[in-house]
């Protein structure tokens, strides 16, 4: 964040907050280099109130920033499809190895809202599979 309309002694001080967590403050998304953003935006701000200006307001309508609610949308679950752990209760292994399954793309998983599901179609697929591992195991 830059601000030229800060004082050179505001500047300096904020500078120097920098300087002691360097190097780390440098690296960008870091834990540190966030935190510099945010004491240097807090400095702004403390000098923007020293000022003691009068606050201009501006009407909501020209703000980009809106205090309406969204209702968050449920979303439908599809019947035909099934949550991992019963799939995984039905096929007779971890919820585990299903994931893994479908991360190396042998079957096909749906995710809603963080939950893993899977079609009927493709708990078929991953019952033959099983089986066809089972079969060259033994």
């Amino acid at each position: 964040m830059k601000n030229h309309n800060l004082p050179q002694h505001v500047k300096t001080q904020i500078e120097q907050i920098k300087a002691n967590l360097l190097p780390q403050a440098l690296i960008p998304n870091s834990r540190l280099y966030r935190k510099a953003n945010l004491i240097e935006a807090e400095a702004v701000l403390e000098y923007a109130k020293s000022l003691k200006r009068p606050v201009c307001r501006i009407p909501s309508s020209e703000c980009h920033f809106s205090k309406t609610h969204t209702p968050v949308t449920r979303v439908e679950i599809d019947p035909d499809l099934i949550h991992v752990s019963e799939v995984s209760a039905k096929v007779g292994v971890q919820k585990s190895t299903i994931s893994g399954y479908v991360q190396k793309g042998k079957i096909q998983g749906v995710k809603i809202n963080g939950k893993l599901y899977l079609r009927e179609s493709e708990v078929v697929r991953l019952k033959s599979i099983l089986r066809a591992k089972a079969i060259n195991i033994d």
